[in-house]
């Protein structure tokens, strides 16, 4: 692997991660909240056994703290990572930490790219989904508007790097639940 640039401060390279609830190509709201704007976004599930990243993230983390919210920790809700164990978790996030990285409509949607760093556009999109493994680039931050005293995780980038057991209900063919019907019949409202 050959890296000539060097990471921005606040940019984290997340490696071998499960992806979940991708909005990579097609920005959407939060449902249930009117107020809530269209984002590019995902959870990354990091190991727990990943001590390094997760150190180098907390380092960064207690660093935004004490320079750009005054030393006042935010509240559990308002951090972009959470226990996977917790009240936040699921079965899919035991033993992980869940990272929520999202990124504004206005920004742009984050780049998806294979194993070589080849685009994966969105006819192509099937083959990132919920479940398998990729690298990440995020960026931590504290928001400028809203609620101050917040850090968030801006999606950069997403490398696909092999398929994993997906997560969430398999998708149904049509041919294996739909019935054949002939030209002429007709069925329903008469």
């Amino acid at each position: 692997m050959s890296n000539t640039a060097t990471l921005q401060e606040g940019q984290f390279i997340v490696q071998n991660c499960r992806l979940g609830y991708p909005k990579l190509y097609v920005a959407k709201a939060m449902e249930n909240d009117p107020t809530s704007k269209p984002r590019f976004g995902c959870q990354i599930y990091l190991p727990k056994t990943d001590e390094a990243t997760k150190a180098k993230l907390d380092i960064y983390v207690a660093k935004l703290v004490k320079e750009k919210l005054k030393n006042v920790k935010p509240k559990s809700k308002d951090l972009c990572i959470k226990d996977g164990d917790g009240e936040d978790g699921d079965e899919h996030t035991k033993g992980c930490w869940i990272i929520s990285a999202n990124r504004a409509e206005g920004q742009g949607r984050p780049q998806v790219v294979d194993r070589k760093n080849k685009a994966i556009d969105s006819s192509e999109a099937s083959t990132v989904y919920a479940g398998c493994v990729c690298n990440f680039m995020i960026s931590l931050y504290v928001p400028k508007k809203g609620n101050t005293n917040q850090i968030s995780a801006c999606l950069e980038i997403v490398q696909k790097v092999r398929d994993g057991d997906a997560i969430g209900a398999p998708r149904v063919a049509a041919e294996d639940v739909m019935p054949e019907l002939g030209e002429d019949e007709e069925e329903g409202f008469e």
